[in-house]
């Protein structure tokens, strides 16, 4: 009878033992890893029930602690859509550190998820965060504890622009545009992209200019634009460092009056048309447009003559773009 007693009191323990029994871990993410001084970020926080039988970690038994080195800062704790942090208690909160209790139950297989948000105070590389799945009371039984421990890691960096630019200005020189420009410091600086524009929002790169990379002297830079358009020019500078950061500069403008750079005949034209241009090595490309805004012609490198005898009667615009942006548009009847 005793042994009966016992094998039925063993099988009622491991049955008890199996319905209690949960194995719950933590898992902890920075977004991004790396954080400028003075950016914001965030500790993603994940505790799953990853027990293999369908059974509930307890309601108020799971404590979660995330601890941060001295890079970053605490400064609220919410939901991932960024509302109210439900369903936490929050046991204790400094800079540094926040530790919470999960008052409902968890069930198998769920996880609840939430974000810590921080701010980068200073800079630190790949330094550790700390996520640790403690409890309110003993352990869940069968916990396995290796799961408890979560890390991962966070760099800050300076949030120096990579270019203190003192100056930069347009001036003209005979028919080009003198661009010339003045550092103050530079920190990992890879180069100066000079670009132009002709209406200020479309923007095309010009030519590169080596920086000097790292410097706190006073350093000297310049740019020819040989080719400006007909009109006003736009001129900016992209600052480029060799981690793919880019900053861009104050816009300078300059005006041009060229004259024209293309002329066309006869007009009207029966055969042939001739395309007479100033220097055929400025041009891109030259196009015959229909009326209705079709190329009945179009080459990068036109003949001196076009064969129009072909054509339709009628009107058509014949369009020169130039590779300073610019273009000519010339009317011509073929009859």
């Amino acid at each position: 009878m005793k042994k009966s007693l016992s094998l039925l009191a063993l099988a009622f323990g491991l049955v008890l033992f199996k319905a209690q029994a949960q194995e719950v871990g933590i898992n902890i993410v920075a977004i991004p890893r790396e954080l400028k001084v003075g950016e914001s970020g965030i500790i993603r926080v994940d505790i799953c029930n990853g027990d293999a039988d369908p059974t509930s970690a307890p309601a108020n038994r799971l404590r979660p602690l995330v601890s941060l080195p001295s890079l970053v800062e605490i400064t609220s704790v919410t939901n991932t859509d960024g509302s109210p942090l439900t369903d936490f208690q929050t046991m204790s909160q400094s800079p540094s550190s926040i530790m919470l209790l999960y008052r409902p139950a968890l069930p198998n297989p769920e996880c609840v998820t939430y974000d810590v948000h921080i701010k980068a105070v200073k800079v630190g590389d790949a330094e550790t965060v700390t996520g640790t799945l403690g409890f309110q009371g003993p352990q869940t039984p069968r916990n396995i504890t290796s799961n408890d421990n979560s890390v991962t890691t966070i760099t800050v960096v300076d949030a120096a622009t990579p270019v203190t630019l003192a100056s930069f200005t347009a001036k003209k020189e005979g028919i080009s545009a003198q661009l010339n420009w003045v550092t103050l410091q530079e920190k990992n600086t890879k180069s100066f992209e000079v670009e132009h524009s002709l209406d200020g929002r479309n923007w095309r790169n010009l030519g590169s200019v080596a920086a000097v990379g790292n410097s706190t002297t006073q350093q000297r830079y310049s740019y020819l634009d040989t080719d400006p358009a007909n009109g006003l020019n736009y001129y900016r500078l992209r600052m480029v460092d060799f981690d793919g950061h880019t900053e861009l500069s104050r816009s300078q403008s300059l005006s041009f009056e060229r004259g024209l750079q293309a002329n066309v005949y006869p007009n009207p034209a029966v055969d042939y048309l001739t395309l007479e241009v100033k220097d055929a090595s400025k041009v891109e490309r030259v196009q015959i447009l229909s009326t209705t805004g079709g190329a009945v012609y179009e080459s990068a490198a036109p003949a001196a003559q076009v064969k129009v005898s072909n054509l339709t009667k009628g009107l058509y615009l014949v369009r020169f773009q130039f590779k300073n942006g610019s273009t000519e548009t010339y009317k011509v009847i073929k009859q």
